[in-house]
């Protein structure tokens, strides 16, 4: 059951909000355009409503209680959460349309087709996607071209803010009359030896995280390869024209896999190879944004029963 409060209640809660933040009635007042004597009416009518002291008065500067340091925090939701309510109904009663633009990459993209056609039937959008290597991706969100990035095939530092959805192995694949050699769970050594048809190699020269599998990744590449690409249907026609083989991860396999696995042997190569971080990051002014969140929770839903349903086993 809802307990009853008084209407000025949540007016009471902005007068706190705003004497807390600045420690002085005079301030707060200023802030609110009103005068001093009505917000401190608010702080008294809101501490007698909770039955709590909201402050120390006994300095000069209104100092913080552990429990109006509490509600502090719970006014800042309870805002947020109000404002995100406006918008919602707003959207509905005005016909609002939200512009979200998305950059993706290749092996991502089937992860978004059954997202954002659920997220559309239920709001009035207009969803623009761009198709480009997790590098462009990131480049675009940074100049404010894109709104999110939901992508993979980079390990990211931490001030990026990815939401990690899942994480993918990678694997070598080969043309089945192979003339190369290789064992079930090849060393460094043997993927040396191949001729390699480079896969999303920006992606693996631009990150910044360093560890010894990355590492691998690029001297084989240094070394090894003469043909690049960031498209994965190319690779694995170029792997079955018999020019090389390719490291690519699992979730490159999933769409085309049907078409292919007669003609291409696919061995996990994980154990020395870096494995590849499928995620979204959003851009910081719609960090909060109702519309995004809502996509992101949908294409969480989708993404956590893909890599469960369809994910090559190998």
């Amino acid at each position: 059951m809802i307990r009853e409060r008084s209407g000025d209640f949540l007016q009471w809660l902005r007068g706190f909000y705003f004497v807390a933040k600045t420690g002085n009635l005079s301030k707060a007042a200023e802030h609110m355009h009103r005068n001093v004597s009505t917000i401190s009416y608010q702080i008294r009518s809101l501490e007698h409503e909770l039955g709590i002291a909201l402050f120390d008065r006994s300095k000069k500067k209104l100092i913080l209680t552990q429990s109006g340091i509490k509600l502090l925090n719970w006014a800042v939701e309870i805002f947020i959460l109000f404002e995100k309510m406006n918008l919602d109904i707003f959207s509905y009663k005005n016909n609002f349309r939200t512009n979200i633009t998305i950059a993706t990459n290749m092996a991502f993209s089937p992860f978004l087709t059954q997202s954002i056609a659920q997220f559309t039937s239920f709001n009035n959008s207009n969803i623009k996607i761009f198709e480009c290597t997790c590098v462009q991706g990131l480049s675009a969100l940074h100049d404010g071209r894109v709104d999110m990035v939901a992508a993979g095939g980079l390990t990211l530092p931490s001030e990026e803010k990815m939401k990690v959805l899942f994480t993918a192995r990678r694997v070598l694949i080969l043309p089945k009359d192979s003339p190369w050699g290789i064992s079930a769970k090849p060393s460094l050594e043997e993927l040396r030896r191949l001729p390699l048809i480079g896969f999303n190699v920006e992606d693996i020269t631009l990150s910044s995280i360093a560890s010894q599998e990355r590492l691998n990744m690029l001297q084989l590449y240094e070394i090894n390869s003469t043909i690049s690409t960031n498209n994965y249907l190319v690779t694995y026609d170029l792997v079955r024209q018999g020019l090389g083989a390719a490291v690519v991860d699992e979730i490159c396999l999933l769409d085309i896999r049907n078409k292919f696995l007669d003609d291409i042997v696919a061995i996990p190569v994980d154990h020395v190879l870096p494995c590849n971080d499928y995620g979204i990051i959003i851009s910081d002014h719609r960090q909060n944004d109702v519309y995004i969140n809502r996509l992101v929770s949908i294409i969480k839903e989708y993404a956590a029963q893909l890599t469960e349903e369809l994910l090559l086993k190998l």
